[in-house]
């Protein structure tokens, strides 16, 4: 697909519709493995160590959830940036703006904050998602990274706040 071709996708709405991901779960699994890993070799106590593993496991736990609950929505990218979130029990979600976005070739973050107001936050986290090229068809990945590199309006976030 060439650069003209590229321009033309970057107005359009689209819609992408992630799937499970083994990438993702491994990512996970050794990202807090090690953060496991290192406290088993520190010298900390051993009580401490216990009392710290606690809160590792359970974020990654919870990353996990996320991650497999992200298989039953749908997300609804739009020109400008903006998202519209359909959970898999129904709700509606958006309009977000996206505020932050960052595409590795083989990984896409993306952070957001409502359109119609401050930041808000979700547990201790802001509210956004990682999708790896793995998640979902190789033409829905294509529009995700055309969209994040050249259709993508970055908000910044001081301006949200002050809306």
């Amino acid at each position: 697909m060439g650069r003209r071709a590229e321009r033309g996708l970057i107005g359009q709405t689209f819609e992408l519709c992630p799937r499970a991901s083994w990438v993702q779960s491994c990512l996970l699994g050794l990202v807090h493995g090690g953060l496991l890993g290192m406290l088993y070799l520190s010298a900390l106590s051993p009580l401490l160590q216990g009392l710290l593993a606690l809160p590792v496991t359970m974020l990654w736990w919870r990353a996990q959830r996320a991650s497999s609950a992200l298989q039953h929505e749908r997300l609804l990218c739009q020109p400008g940036g903006t998202l519209m979130r359909y959970r898999g029990d129904g709700r509606v979600e958006g309009p977000f703006a996206v505020s932050r976005a960052t595409d590795f070739g083989w990984v896409v973050w993306l952070a957001w904050v409502h359109s119609d107001g401050p930041q808000r936050y979700v547990g201790l986290h802001m509210q956004g998602v990682m999708l790896t090229a793995d998640r979902m068809p190789a033409p829905q990945w294509r529009r995700l990274r055309i969209w994040v590199r050249h259709g993508l309006q970055q908000v910044d976030r001081d301006d949200v706040r002050k809306a």
